[in-house]
């Protein structure tokens, strides 16, 4: 993460209209360069190899509520924005995701990030054993996968000339809320 990236995503953030903003991968080790005009940073996990940052928007209400434990194979973030807690996830490729993996939060609520699990359900020729473990935790936590075919695939390798879907989107509403949408922006520049 550097500091042109990150006005670079405060320019996407504004011109979107995002509440918030949840970064995976930053690759910080101090917030030092975490810092976003027109936004707070809600929480961060340092990490030279992963690390996650939640930023919110300046005239909203939130509180950072938990994180996932020092150690943990899977970081993760809950921020509670109003009413709706957002949850900022990192599964890095290697680690296994289990039921007890994402923390269980009550609706509404937003699970968000990048999971690194591969499924049929959101656009792959295949489904890895992660896949089908976040598959289940969604139907088993009444998670709503946030996932249009139409839209265009969320990560572009340039390095293997790919297009996969490893970051994802999970609501749990209540019921008589609206189902949110997910819309896939342009690549990052």
């Amino acid at each position: 993460l550097t500091t042109a990236k990150l006005e670079i995503v405060r320019h996407l953030a504004d011109s979107n209209g995002a509440a918030a903003v949840l970064l995976q991968e930053t690759h910080c080790t101090n917030n030092n360069i975490l810092k976003m005009p027109g936004f707070h940073l809600a929480g961060s996990i340092h990490s030279k190899q992963h690390g996650v940052a939640t930023f919110v928007r300046t005239e909203l209400t939130w509180s950072a509520t938990s994180q996932s434990p020092p150690g943990s194979n899977i970081e993760w973030l809950v921020t509670k924005i109003q009413e709706t807690s957002v949850i900022n996830v990192y599964k890095p490729p290697p680690s296994e995701l289990f039921a007890t993996s994402l923390p269980p939060i009550t609706a509404p609520a937003i699970y968000a990030g990048d999971f690194n699990c591969q499924h049929t359900d959101w656009g792959y020729n295949y489904t890895t054993s992660n896949g089908v473990a976040l598959s289940e935790w969604a139907s088993n936590t009444d998670a709503l996968l946030l996932y249009d075919p139409k839209e265009p695939p969320s990560f572009f390798s340039a390095r293997w000339n790919t297009s996969t879907n490893p970051d994802l989107a999970f609501a749990v509403c209540r019921s008589n809320d609206p189902k949110p949408e997910r819309r896939v922006l342009d690549r990052f520049p």
